[in-house]
C-alpha cells in the first residue's frame, strides 16, 4: 500500500497536472515556507462560486509540488463552499503517507495558498 502512495506522488511530481498560472485570475496568493524553501503559488477563476479553473507553481521537494497537483485535481470544478471545507486532515488521507511536521507543512502549503486565495477573494470590495 505504501509503494502505491509513493508512486502517486512521484507521478505527481513528475507529472504535475494543472501547473502554470491563470491568466486574469480572480484567485492568487503566494505560500513560502522558511525552513525548507518551497514556494506555491495558487491562481484561480471563480464563476458563480464554482472554482472553474485553477493552477499553481510549485518550487520545492516532492511533497509540495505533488500535494499542489493533487489538491488542484480535487478542486477543479468544485464550490468555494467545499474548498472552505478541505482541511489538513483530508488532504493528508489524500497523500497517503505518514509524515513528521516539518514535511506537513510542504503538503499543506498548496492548501493554505489556496485557502489564503478564497478569503481574498470573497473579501475583494464589490464593484459595479
Amino acid at each position: 500500500m505504501k509503494n502505491m502512495y509513493h508512486d502517486l506522488l512521484l507521478d505527481h511530481y513528475t507529472h504535475p497536472r494543472n501547473a502554470g498560472q491563470v491568466e486574469n485570475p480572480s484567485l492568487l496568493s503566494q505560500q513560502y515556507h522558511p525552513s525548507c524553501g518551497d514556494a506555491v503559488s495558487v491562481t484561480g477563476h471563480i464563476e458563480d462560486t464554482i472554482l472553474t479553473e485553477v493552477k499553481f507553481k510549485a518550487t520545492g521537494c516532492v511533497l509540495s509540488v505533488a500535494s499542489g497537483s493533487i489538491l488542484s485535481e480535487l478542486v477543479a470544478g468544485k464550490s468555494i463552499d467545499f474548498v472552505e471545507s478541505l482541511d489538513k486532515d483530508i488532504l493528508l488521507a489524500t497523500i497517503g503517507i505518514p509524515l513528521g511536521p516539518i514535511r506537513i507543512k510542504c503538503v499543506l502549503l498548496p492548501l493554505y495558498a489556496l485557502k489564503e486565495a478564497i478569503i481574498a477573494y470573497k473579501n475583494k470590495p464589490f464593484v459595479s
